[in-house]
């Protein structure tokens, strides 16, 4: 029987960590499960609370994650996104799929 963070393997002798995103929160040999959406974890989590939000997206440890709201942004895994006040813009960087991040407001532009 696995504990709670491990999985059996096909022959149900060894027990393996879940895989990173994923989690299993019972002993025994059931599944790990995924992570909500826009969260990860690190392999061998033994909990939904193990979840946390993707840079770029915030909510409660193992709850749903929404992208930072508008003036805000988040460049580390975790809960919360920090404000990023009137002074700063939130724009990404050129490539797809970059982070937003609090940056100075660019000469020229206006941002509130």
């Amino acid at each position: 029987s696995c504990v709670r963070g491990y999985t059996a393997h096909t022959n149900g002798a060894e027990c393996l960590p879940c895989n990173a995103s994923t989690y299993k929160d019972t002993n025994g040999t059931g599944l790990c499960a995924p992570c909500p959406g826009n969260a990860t974890s690190p392999p061998a989590s033994p909990s939904l609370a193990s979840c946390l939000c993707l840079p770029g997206f915030e909510g409660d440890d193992g709850g749903a994650c929404i992208a930072c709201p508008p003036h805000t942004a988040k460049a580390t895994v975790g809960p919360d996104a920090s404000d990023c006040g009137a002074s700063s813009c939130i724009y990404a960087a050129p490539l797809a799929g970059a982070v937003p991040q609090c940056l100075a407001c660019p000469a020229g532009r206006e941002c509130a």
